[in-house]
């Protein structure tokens, strides 16, 4: 099993698109610590992960940061951009990538 250290920073956070799968804040650290070789797409609780070759399967969060992770993806999603680029804090998660199809 491998685990994933993602920093979620302020300019994810401005440059993020909300309510969209690929340009999120969360997507585009993934996709910054992944490299171009990658397609990411955040869905709540559920990380797609892909390239040309293979999807990456079971993204997991772990239990003690999952549900932060989670509010983290509502908040921005939901907030006012005033509120998100104001308000909202970044985030550091790990990510356990426990196989590969």
């Amino acid at each position: 099993m491998n685990m994933m250290k993602i920093q979620v920073t302020k300019e994810h956070i401005k440059k993020g698109k909300p309510d969209n799968v690929k340009c999120c804040a969360v997507a585009l650290a993934l996709q910054e610590k992944l490299g171009g070789d990658f397609h990411v797409k955040v869905l709540a609780e559920d990380f797609i992960i892909t390239n040309k070759e293979v999807e990456i399967k079971n993204h997991i969060v772990p239990s003690s940061k999952k549900q932060e992770v989670i509010n983290f993806i509502s908040d921005f999603d939901y907030m006012s951009e005033y509120e998100r680029l104001n308000e909202l804090k970044p985030i550091e998660f790990e990510l356990e990538i426990e196989g590969r199809k």
